[in-house]
């Protein structure tokens, strides 16, 4: 179901160069921040929206990361058991640690697509 591999976005990098390098060359709605090559969190429009504009230059990507345990998943992860978190209701995507350790992403609308392919290899009613 999830996006593999996840364009994630450096901790140390700004604000500022994350939406002129990730959100509009990539057009995704939030990505993994790494400190190094672990997971710290996500960042989305909304943590860029809490942030003013003077400010974006001089603020990191990893100072605004949201972090949420309940957001880093094994790939191995129960998706139904996945869609009940809280964080994940909230925030519709989560951090997918592979067992090879890459990161993919998965969000609620993989999950939506993945269940609607599903339902059309059940058979019709006549």
């Amino acid at each position: 179901f999830m996006s593999f591999p996840a364009v994630t976005v450096p901790a140390e990098m700004s604000v500022e160069d994350a939406v002129e390098r990730f959100f509009i060359r990539h057009r995704y709605a939030a990505f993994p921040v790494l400190d190094g090559d672990r997971p710290i969190g996500l960042i989305d429009a909304t943590a860029i929206e809490g942030v003013p504009g003077p400010r974006r230059a001089s603020t990191s990507a990893g100072e605004v990361a949201l972090f949420e345990p309940d957001l880093l998943i094994d790939e191995h992860q129960d998706v139904a058991g996945l869609v009940e978190r809280d964080a994940f209701r909230r925030l519709g995507r989560a951090i997918v640690l592979t067992d090879g350790g890459g990161l993919g992403v998965l969000s609620i609308t993989d999950v939506d697509r993945a269940l609607r392919a599903l339902d059309l290899r059940a058979p019709t009613r006549s």
